[in-house]
């Protein structure tokens, strides 16, 4: 697709298919596949709903390298993760949280690990573990 000159943009499908594209509010989910905008007073159909937010995702990701707010996750208090007070340095909380996870996830890691018992070979085998020469 490059190769023809078209630009490719990733992008996440996070909240593409709950909030509306025209009011950008969360929508009621009516059945399976359609919504209703109570905002908007109509129903939408999920997948068009979800390709319509992804193209403004990718509009104003060219135009302003960000994805839109209204599009972005919230944390449980409303606020946005990534916008945090300077107050703890993301260098820091990184370094312990590695160091804290490394150490117990290895040794957590260690003790699970089992050796496979070793009773006959994979060449002896057959197909769905039957023996070749039975």
């Amino acid at each position: 697709v490059r190769s023809l000159g078209y630009v490719v943009v990733g992008i996440n499908e996070y909240y593409t298919s709950k909030k509306c594209p025209r009011c950008t509010e969360f929508i009621a989910q009516v059945t399976l596949r359609s919504f209703y905008c109570y905002a908007c007073k109509r129903y939408l159909h999920r997948d068009t709903m979800a390709a319509q937010n992804m193209c403004e995702i990718v509009l104003h990701r060219l135009k302003t390298f960000e994805r839109p707010k209204h599009l972005q996750p919230l944390a449980a208090d409303g606020t946005y993760p990534w916008m945090a007070s300077s107050s703890t340095s993301p260098g820091n909380i990184a370094t312990n949280s590695t160091t804290a996870s490394s150490s117990s996830s290895s040794s957590s890691r260690a003790s699970s690990r089992r050796k496979r018992a070793s009773t006959v070979s994979n060449q002896e085998q057959g197909r769905r573990g039957k023996s070749a020469r039975a």
